[in-house]
């Protein structure tokens, strides 16, 4: 069976059951959307937790942040205040950390 990338990528993810937490919350349902994309609710009933599912799906419908391209901050930003380009994508990831953990940062 031939698979393409994105569709091995995708599956190595919903089996890394490191990747997947448990947690019953509204952060840890965006973290999923992060993580999984379009799978996090399959991921969510994959490891059995059908409530954790609901919570993602109420997430997914508010449309959080949860990736580095829908933050209001964006590497010209970063460029401006003089920030080695080697440093950007580590802030841009801590900053995207910072917006899973609460939306209401996500501001420049």
């Amino acid at each position: 069976m031939k698979l393409s990338g994105i569709e091995s990528t995708q599956i190595k993810k919903l089996c890394d059951f490191s990747l997947f937490c448990g947690e019953k919350s509204d952060k840890n349902a965006r973290y999923l959307l992060s993580v999984y994309g379009d799978l996090a609710e399959d991921a969510s009933l994959l490891w059995g937790e059908s409530e954790l599912c609901d919570i993602v799906a109420s997430e997914r419908k508010k449309d959080p942040c949860v990736s580095v391209s829908a933050l209001k901050i964006n590497g010209n930003d970063l460029k401006s205040l003089k920030i080695s380009p080697r440093l950007m994508g580590r802030i841009m990831s801590e900053l995207l950390r910072a917006v899973i953990d609460d939306p209401s940062v996500n501001n420049k």
